[in-house]
């Protein structure tokens, strides 16, 4: 892959094809050209053959279609647009990828916050369950995805692509213009570190405890930071001691298609003779179900809430009342008939606060049904993207969670829970029976594995085979 060249010879630099499947965390300040050199990432995955989804919250990586079909999701309003999306469907949208074999660039500019933030989360998870091909993940803006200073599920999923995607073939580019509020525990994973430039002392900092974290010597830290405030825009320097055994300054190459950010033109873009149009169909019925459920959903909730509100207005009167009845005793009283209220009223009390539990539960069970019918249509979505032909070249059918070859630790757990199906065993006896102790962190990280394949099932009682 030619990605970068030698800024004093000219020359390019080779790199090899196994960064689509590594972490590169690339850094550096506005207009240095991080967001350039992800559009030649995205040349030279699309020259290689491999599949790439981008996750723009910026609207600057549509320009890609110039050159390569790749399709082009988002919202309305956005520059280039194959097929709209909504919040809510994002796993959907990972399986349609997968399965396809398609690259893609999803402009996130038009959703609210919360709903990128839900919808990146959604597809995280499933492209870890359904990938097993090599593909590259690239998160523009990482910061809003996996920020330093703010627990998320999104930032949860993001982090575990990052370290764990390798074993079923997803690579990850985290670009920011902010490495101090970009979670460490992402930016540590990285294989490759671009850093561009950049002058601010919070953001050196940031990068000086990311590369101690790392594990980088003190010389080469100093070495890097003294370089980054004099960069010129395109140049960087290329930190891998490992995968590209590379510690030096480069250039990155021209790029083959228009920088979204300096051309902002879309009508310049000629299409790529792809039928996307039965996929937009289908994606645009699948949000219409999902707005209908968010309707329902949205009622059922407000009639639950108005059932709590009553119902604890009934138990204050019912506590005041049964109060009253205990502190009066009878035999003070000038009037039966007062007692004789006071009791009617607790019954009629009790009646009412029963019947509107017997509403409230039947809410609950009317909810608990629209989620199953969330779920159906996300069933739904799958099954019809099934359908579609595309007139691509079909992809390689993505492996089986079984068909995955297991580390010797994992094997010992599985056989011995499989030689006693449908028994549960505390952890800490089956560790002693494989050989080690249930404070093995390898252990731990065998059953984790385990679980996520679908081989084990854990509970209160223990574990045993699936």
């Amino acid at each position: 892959m030619r990605l970068w060249i030698d800024p004093e010879t000219g020359r390019v630099i080779e790199t090899p094809a196994e960064v689509s499947t590594s972490v590169i965390a690339v850094l550096g300040k506005r207009g240095s050209g991080k967001t350039y050199f992800a559009g030649v990432l995205e040349e030279e995955l699309a020259e290689s053959g491999i599949p790439f989804i981008v996750l723009d919250p910026m609207s600057c990586h549509y320009t890609i279609r110039e050159r390569y079909e790749v399709l082009i999701l988002g919202c309305r309003g956005s520059p280039l647009l194959d097929a709209e999306i909504a919040p809510g469907i994002g796993g959907g949208v990972a399986e349609l990828l997968v399965d396809a074999g398609l690259s893609s660039v999803i402009d996130l500019s038009g959703m609210r916050r919360r709903y990128q933030e839900e919808f990146v989360r959604d597809l995280c998870w499933r492209l870890l369950e359904r990938s097993r091909t090599p593909r590259m993940i690239i998160f523009e803006e990482a910061d809003a995805w996996a920020p330093q200073t703010r627990s998320s599920e999104c930032r949860e999923a993001v982090e575990t692509l990052v370290r764990r995607g390798r074993q079923f073939g997803l690579g990850a580019t985290l670009l920011s213009q902010r490495p101090a509020i970009v979670s460490k525990d992402a930016l540590s994973q990285a294989d490759i570190y671009l850093f561009f430039r950049l002058i601010s002392p919070r953001d050196l900092d940031a990068v000086r405890e990311t590369l101690d974290y790392a594990g980088i010597s003190r010389d080469e830290v100093k070495e890097i930071l003294a370089s980054l405030p004099k960069l010129r825009s395109g140049d960087a320097i290329v930190y891998s001691p490992e995968m590209l055994k590379m510690l030096r300054r480069v250039r990155v190459r021209r790029r083959l298609t228009r920088h979204a950010a300096e051309t902002p033109r879309p009508e310049l873009i000629k299409p790529i003779k792809v039928d996307f149009g039965e996929i937009a169909s289908k994606i645009a019925e699948i949000c219409r179900e999902r707005a209908e459920e968010e309707e329902e959903i949205a009622r059922l909730r407000k009639m639950v809430r108005e059932y709590e509100r009553r119902l604890k207005r009934y138990e204050e009167e019912l506590r005041i009342a049964q109060a009253v009845k205990k502190y009066i005793r009878p035999e003070l009283l000038e009037r039966v008939e007062r007692m004789a209220e006071l009791e009617a009223k607790v019954r009629n009390l009790e009646e009412r606060l029963r019947e509107e539990r017997r509403l409230r539960e039947g809410a609950e069970k009317a909810l608990e049904r629209a989620y199953r019918r969330i779920d159906e249509a996300g069933k739904k979505l799958i099954s019809i993207l099934d359908e579609v032909k595309l007139s691509l070249a079909p992809a390689p059918k993505p492996g089986r969670p079984e068909e995955v070859k297991l580390p010797p630790m994992e094997r010992k757990v599985l056989k011995y829970l499989q030689d006693r199906k449908g028994i549960y065993v505390k952890p800490h006896i089956l560790a002693k029976r494989v050989g080690t102790k249930a404070s093995s962190e390898r252990f731990r990280e065998a059953l984790e594995r385990l679980g996520e394949l679908g081989l084990i099932r854990r509970s209160e009682k223990g574990v045993a085979a699936a």
